[in-house]
């Protein structure tokens, strides 16, 4: 996933970028579980304010050289923490990162917004053009392959997203099968349910295909993490 700060995407807007898209997530464990869960480093985490409204974001992809940002509504401070116990997760906003049993975003605080992030955040729906392909998986097992086929790369798993379109729930993941394509492929599941656990558990040994799950305490699996958003995606045409 990017970890690209405001200010890095040309374009041909007349102050060089093209506008942000801001995709909300349904509060903010999914922040910490989308920038710290299953990372090597933790993604960095932007704090800004539109409308004297507070708001926490991190980038994860592109598409069509535009910035792809997910956030929340929120005060800020100088850290995200985020920690797995159990069958539970902790997240928490903090001045420090002194207590080792959490995983810490940065988060860097923005004077003021770029024009990109005020364009992106004041539009409406998007062009056709401008949407992610969708493809459909089978299965939940077809969908934990295409996650974690990175981890023979020694990278972590692409994060899963939760959406309700219409009236089915959807599981998908954003990839690039080949690095010189300009746009990620959504791949997607429809499910009959919303997931109850916030991570698919999968093994390519294992003859009991992939699973949801709140417990990361088997290492002979691969675990991806599940990130719910609060609408549908506004960037995805099932």
């Amino acid at each position: 996933m990017s970890t690209t700060l405001p200010g890095s995407v040309s374009s041909k807007g007349k102050d060089g970028l093209r506008p942000a898209k801001f995709i909300q997530l349904s509060g903010l464990k999914e922040l910490g579980r989308l920038t710290c869960a299953l990372e090597k480093t933790p993604l960095p985490t932007i704090f800004f304010k539109w409308r004297k409204k507070p708001y926490l974001a991190t980038q994860v992809d592109t598409l069509q050289r535009r910035p792809i940002y997910y956030y929340v509504a929120s005060e800020s401070a100088e850290f995200l923490g985020y920690k797995i116990s159990g069958n539970g997760e902790e997240v928490s906003l903090t001045d420090f990162s002194a207590n080792s049993a959490f995983v810490y975003s940065p988060i860097i605080s923005l004077d003021d917004i770029p024009r990109s992030y005020e364009r992106g955040l004041k539009e409406g729906r998007e062009k056709r053009g401008e949407m992610y392909a969708s493809i459909r998986v089978r299965d939940l097992n077809s969908l934990a392959k295409i996650a974690a086929y990175k981890v023979l790369y020694d990278e972590p798993p692409l994060p899963v997203f939760r959406f309700l379109h219409k009236k089915d729930d959807v599981l998908g993941v954003f990839t690039r099968l080949d690095d010189l394509e300009e746009a990620s492929i959504f791949f997607y599941l429809k499910i009959g349910s919303k997931p109850k656990a916030p991570f698919i558990r999968y093994s390519s040994s294992k003859g009991s295909g992939a699973s949801l799950t709140n417990n990361l305490g088997d290492h002979a699996y691969i675990f991806i993490k599940v990130i719910e958003l609060l609408g549908s995606h506004p960037l995805v045409a099932l």
